[in-house]
């Protein structure tokens, strides 16, 4: 797997895009969790992992073409596959923290570990 020489990136508009729908995901966590920490994990993992039809899922697809997931052989492919999930979320993580950063005013930020947690100011 060779991941050094990226051919695909975002643009500035689908950047935007993704940040927006992850703003729009913390306000729903509002809704549910008030007053409770969350990380990416919470907003996009787990029961959300399925990025299908949303803008988050360019990452995913920025790293299958970075990682050459489309032309690997069958037995790469799980490796690969697992490679580009993680790596979309640390990208994700890091979109997420710009947003915090941007919209200081109405978030807490801490960290737990290794993850960056969020909760809105009251």
């Amino acid at each position: 797997m060779n991941n050094k020489n990226y051919k695909s990136s975002l643009t500035s508009k689908e950047k935007e895009e993704i940040k927006s729908f992850l703003l729009g995901a913390a306000f729903a966590w509002k809704k549910t969790h008030e007053n409770e920490y969350f990380t990416l994990q919470n907003l996009m993992g787990g029961a959300n992992f399925y990025w299908n039809d949303t803008p988050a899922m360019k990452i995913y697809q920025m790293y299958t073409i970075n990682y050459g997931l489309e032309n690997a052989s069958l037995e790469d492919r799980e490796e690969i596959n697992n490679a580009c999930i993680k790596a979309a979320g640390k990208y994700a993580g890091r979109l997420l923290a710009q947003v915090m950063r941007e919209k200081n005013e109405l978030f807490i930020s801490s960290r737990n570990g290794w993850s960056n947690c969020y909760k809105w100011k009251n």
